[in-house]
């Protein structure tokens, strides 16, 4: 199974870009972060042929008043080859951005896969939220994101 995982920063003006790169490439699942989708682009916009689509975009409404700018955009996104039966799982997130999607395969064995995002200006309690929202899963489960760490020397 082919898994590609990309920050997009930015798929509006960069989606006929995106669109070839997976036709040319074909893989079962891509999986991207830094979207920078809002509830105002649908579904349609951002479908390639053959997929699925799922996202979780940054809306600023949903989040404390000063906490993100309009500059600061995120969200996810994860696109599957519909051949591989996938349904979004509709599971608790904790406030975070991560989207998860269950995939089944030929009536194989399900597998559940989150995107994540972890935005540069949030807090220790962010990562302790999407580590709950993983830890709330199953245990046959793949996590894809930008976890935005900072590493000091």
């Amino acid at each position: 199974m082919k898994v590609h995982y990309f920050n997009a920063q930015g798929l509006r003006n960069k989606f006929g870009l995106f669109s070839s790169y997976i036709s040319d490439n074909r893989p079962d699942i891509a999986c991207g972060s830094e979207t920078w989708l809002d509830d105002e682009v649908m579904d349609a916009e951002v479908e390639c042929p053959g997929y699925r689509v799922f996202r979780r975009d940054r809306n600023l409404k949903d989040y404390p008043e000063g906490m993100f700018t309009q500059s600061a955009r995120g969200g996810v996104l994860i696109l599957v080859k519909s051949d591989l039966n996938p349904t979004q799982a509709n599971l608790l997130d904790f406030g975070t951005e991560i989207i998860w999607v269950s995939i089944n395969p030929s009536g194989a064995n399900s597998l559940l896969l989150a995107a994540c995002y972890r935005p540069e200006k949030a807090g220790k309690d962010y990562i302790t939220n999407i580590c709950k929202s993983i830890d709330a899963k199953y245990f046959d489960s793949g996590h894809l994101g930008n976890w935005g760490f900072q590493l000091q020397r």
